[in-house]
């Protein structure tokens, strides 16, 4: 689990291609960086949400 203090996200930008954000805080405990970056991805990941872009003839729907 990630601790931390001042914990922000900022859509950085926003077009066809996706979304771009950027998720910062200020970590409790020596190991929170690694520990934010792991929840980030756990929550991302069961979200479902795809990350990068998709391929030449690839799907439009998953």
């Amino acid at each position: 689990m990630a601790t931390c203090e001042r914990a922000r996200v900022d859509l950085i930008s926003l077009d066809a291609d996706g979304a771009c954000w950027r998720v910062s805080a200020v970590p409790k405990y020596g190991k929170g960086v690694a520990a934010l970056a792991d929840a980030v991805a756990v929550a991302i990941a069961e979200r479902g949400i795809a990350l990068g872009r998709r391929g030449p003839g690839s799907p439009r729907d998953p």
